[in-house]
């Protein structure tokens, strides 16, 4: 899955240097935001499939969920926000869905399919908007990136924290479900050591461009 994931990235990559090249960037933005847009419903209509999921998992709320739709609004409209989320939350966080997946049926379950597609998007677009946008990172983007997250982290504590779900992998439930997680300890202090790990993440993916921005001959422009 991984070497699918990556052969469709690179391709992705090429044709939107292309099209820039040509002419007719917009317009593959455009295809590539509505498709993402459609995904993100249709990954949000068969997740919660009636008998399978119940709302301790079902509720698009994931920061996954977010960045998937991230990617197709940061394809869509002019902003910076919706491509720093895109990259932020999904290079430094979403990556781990790619990279460490939890514990989930194989390829007979549809489950797994919908968890690869909202991945494999986020991932995949988060490197066509380095590549082919030229989507450069400040540190105003990281900013939004970072205060929104601990805005998110703190409401989706919370909820866990009334109902005992464990959104944004911060509750109680057991964390079993990722290898990772695991060496985290126990709740309540897991979610304190998510949300540092969260921070040290979006950071440490800022401070290439911060390096590069020091060395870059001056006057140069962001994207």
């Amino acid at each position: 899955m991984l070497s699918a994931w990556a052969l469709l990235t690179i391709s992705l990559c090429i044709a939107g240097r292309s099209a820039r090249a040509r002419g007719f960037a917009d317009r593959l933005d455009r295809v590539l935001g509505i498709a993402a847009l459609v995904a993100w419903l249709i990954v949000g209509a068969l997740w919660p499939a009636p008998g399978r999921r119940s709302l301790a998992d079902s509720l698009p709320i994931y920061l996954c969920d977010l960045a998937f739709l991230a990617a197709g609004l940061a394809m869509l409209i002019d902003h910076r926000l919706p491509r720093a989320l895109l990259y932020f939350w999904g290079v430094a966080l979403c990556s781990q869905g790619l990279l460490v997946p939890v514990d989930r049926p194989g390829p007979s379950h549809p489950e797994f399919w919908l968890t690869w597609i909202t991945h494999s998007f986020i991932g995949a677009y988060a490197t066509y908007d380095l590549i082919a946008r030229r989507y450069r990172p400040i540190w105003r983007d990281w900013r939004s990136a970072t205060l929104l997250g601990l805005g998110y982290a703190i409401a989706v504590f919370t909820l866990d924290t009334i109902t005992g779900w464990n959104y944004g992998y911060l509750g109680p439930s057991p964390a079993g479900t990722s290898p990772l997680l695991g060496l985290l300890g126990d709740w309540p202090l897991r979610a304190v050591w998510v949300v540092l790990l969260g921070f040290i993440g979006v950071t440490s993916i800022m401070l290439p461009w911060e390096i590069a921005g020091r060395v870059r001959p001056e006057g140069a422009a962001q994207a």
